[in-house]
């Protein structure tokens, strides 16, 4: 049997490198085109760091262990945030928050009006006020993409005050336009006032 001009060609994939990664940035499943050059740029996009063969992501101040979710040194704004552990890696929630410079966590979620931020964030964090007893504040932040002149908002990682005032963090221009603030209230403190309230006007009942 002949064939003529029979030609076998083989075509790469434009994929070179697939990672697939546990919420605290450890890969598994890696695969990788055979010949291809290795891919540094990993988890977050962050540059993996090959010496000593530590397996740390330079995140830009400071390095990030992936493989017990935690910063190999103290975070530079460690005083904005005294409730949290100055090593861990997005307040241990990974699937809620970001970490996109190794300096300071932040929800990172878009939102398409401020008024949706602000709920969200009562959502997130009304629970935690209610259980510390002290109210969370946080500032929202207007951002436009440079390139689509998308507009989205976000809010930043909050400040926890005590159980009647709560302060923002310090406005922090990298963050975007500032669109506005919003805090937490405390229900409890409310409801804890209204029986004392009920309890002297019916004491027989409460």
């Amino acid at each position: 049997m002949y064939f003529d001009d029979v030609k076998v060609e083989q075509i790469s994939s434009p994929v070179v490198q697939q990672d697939d990664y546990y919420p605290f940035g450890l890969t598994y499943n890696s695969h990788r085109r055979e010949g291809s050059t290795f891919n540094r740029y990993q988890y977050n996009g962050k540059e993996l760091q090959t010496e000593l063969n530590l397996g740390w992501l330079d995140y830009g101040a400071r390095m990030y262990m992936s493989d017990i979710g935690r910063w190999v040194v103290v975070d530079p704004l460690a005083e904005k945030m005294r409730r949290q552990s100055p090593y861990n890696y997005a307040f241990d929630n990974p699937v809620r928050f970001i970490d996109p410079d190794g300096r300071e966590a932040g929800p990172g979620d878009q939102f398409a009006s401020a008024d949706e931020a602000a709920k969200d964030f009562g959502k997130t964090y009304n629970d935690n006020s209610i259980k510390d007893d002290k109210e969370y504040n946080t500032r929202i932040y207007k951002r436009t993409d440079s390139e689509t002149g998308e507009v989205s908002y976000t809010y930043n990682a909050p400040s926890v005050g005590t159980r009647t005032r709560s302060y923002p963090q310090p406005n922090a221009s990298e963050e975007g336009e500032l669109a506005g603030t919003a805090h937490t209230h405390m229900v409890n403190l409310i409801l804890k006032t209204l029986m004392k309230t009920l309890a002297i006007i019916y004491p027989q009942k409460i």
